[in-house]
């Protein structure tokens, strides 16, 4: 077959006849509209059966296809003219259009085999036609009053209600549960005299930062999942009441309360995973002990760490500087007298046997009222070096002595020289007063 070239000249008429069908008002418009062209083959009107494919730019020669393209099979086209329904869709919406066009002589086969067509040049305008524009400009002026679209771009124009499904998702409402993106500011209220805004319930509000509480931000206020420092020197606590309170760890079961000194932890009260109970002194350099409560045994150890006894005062293990275990025992009256007595072992310059003695001793009065000598055994009442097992410092007073083990009770004195030599097993007299 003979190549044929085209010549066309097209025109669009769909525009009047939607003007018509606007002045009935019966049906809703569409996007569809008639397109009208001519199409000469070789120079003559070309008359006879096509296939035509229709495409929508955004350019006259280049650019980007806009929509779907649209097939048009069996298209009768006779004295050179044609009329076809186009619908790209929303494509209209003020921009300039170009129509490129494909036209082949039918051959039976369907628009979509895209082979033997022959693309028409130049791209055609798609242009507005003038019931068109009032269809789509004047007609929508005359239901809004008349007035251009600039108009109601300003709110101050605005009278009556507007729903409140007409509002931007940006526009808060008093019915809605809003999510704020941005960082509001509340400057409602008298300044100094009434709060910018107020909340009518008691329910909780979950994640609620409170950044300013009579003017201080959330990190001057105590928080159960933070160290918490007091650093005021004005901080008074009235009266706290504690139905249950609960001090633990996540590591095994130990707790422990700090007391500070300024910013320096000075005391602890703490608990073991065995449940026994301590006091501790934390500011020497090694942390020392003061009071443990045993769990398993109920002794009480001061200054001891493994209380045998129910109390303990004092240990036998390794110490920085002196473990004195020493009670000391003290009443007054309303008058202002008073005694004192210490009572324990005394531990004097931590280096010495003899320097680990249990004394009973009158804080107000020198030397011991009863001392018994470590390095010794000896037993002193009144002294504080007893010399013999039992060294008395003073007159002794008992209704009966009684010596076993054939010992003597004996008391030395002076026999003068020259008068008797005394000799074993002699009696001598001592006192003739009293014999």
């Amino acid at each position: 077959m003979a190549r044929q070239e085209f010549l066309w000249i097209s025109r669009i008429a769909g525009f009047a006849i939607l003007a018509a069908a606007h002045a009935a008002m019966a049906q809703t418009l569409t996007t569809a509209f008639t397109y009208q062209g001519e199409l000469a083959a070789t120079g003559a009107p070309a008359t006879g059966i096509y296939d035509m494919r229709f495409s929508l730019w955004n350019d006259a020669a280049t650019g980007t296809q806009q929509g779907t393209s649209l097939c048009s099979d069996n298209i009768s086209v006779a004295g050179g003219k044609f009329a076809v329904n186009l619908d790209f869709g929303g494509q209209f919406a003020g921009q300039r259009r170009w129509l490129q066009i494909e036209v082949r002589i039918d051959t039976g086969a369907v628009c979509a085999l895209g082979a033997g067509f022959t693309t028409l040049a130049p791209r055609q305008e798609i242009t507005i036609a003038p019931h068109t524009g009032f269809a789509l400009a004047a007609a929508n002026a005359n239901a809004l009053g008349g007035q251009p679209a600039s108009f109601y771009l300003n709110a101050a124009n605005l009278t009556g209600t507007l729903s409140d499904v007409r509002l931007s998702p940006n526009v808060a409402t008093l019915s809605s549960s809003g999510v704020w993106t941005g960082t509001p500011a509340f400057s409602g209220g008298t300044s100094g005299t009434s709060a910018p805004f107020s909340v009518d319930s008691n329910t909780l509000v979950p994640n609620l930062n409170a950044d300013l509480i009579d003017g201080f931000d959330s990190v001057a206020f105590p928080r159960l999942s933070v160290s918490n420092i007091f650093t005021g020197t004005t901080n008074t606590f009235n009266a706290i009441t504690v139905d249950s309170a609960r001090i633990t760890s996540v590591t095994g079961g130990t707790g422990f309360f700090d007391f500070f000194d300024n910013t320096t932890a000075r005391w602890r009260l703490s608990k073991t995973t065995a449940n026994d109970f301590s006091l501790i002194d934390l500011a020497p350099v090694t942390d020392v002990t003061r009071v443990f409560i045993s769990a398993s045994t109920g002794n009480v150890g001061i200054a001891n760490t493994n209380p045998q006894r129910l109390l303990h005062v004092g240990t036998t293990a390794p110490t920085t500087g002196n473990s004195q275990g020493m009670m000391r025992f003290a009443s007054g009256a309303s008058t202002g007298n008073f005694r004192q007595f210490d009572v324990g072992v005394r531990n004097v310059s931590n280096n010495t046997a003899s320097d680990y003695d249990f004394v009973i001793n009158d804080v107000d009065r020198v030397g011991d009222e009863f001392h018994i000598s470590f390095e010794t055994g000896n037993v002193g009442i009144g002294t504080s070096n007893p010399v013999q097992k039992l060294d008395v410092a003073g007159t002794i007073r008992c209704h009966v002595v009684e010596i076993t083990g054939g010992a003597d009770l004996s008391e030395k004195f002076d026999i003068t020289p020259g008068d008797i030599t005394p000799q074993p097993g002699m009696v001598v007299r001592i006192d003739a007063d009293n014999a």
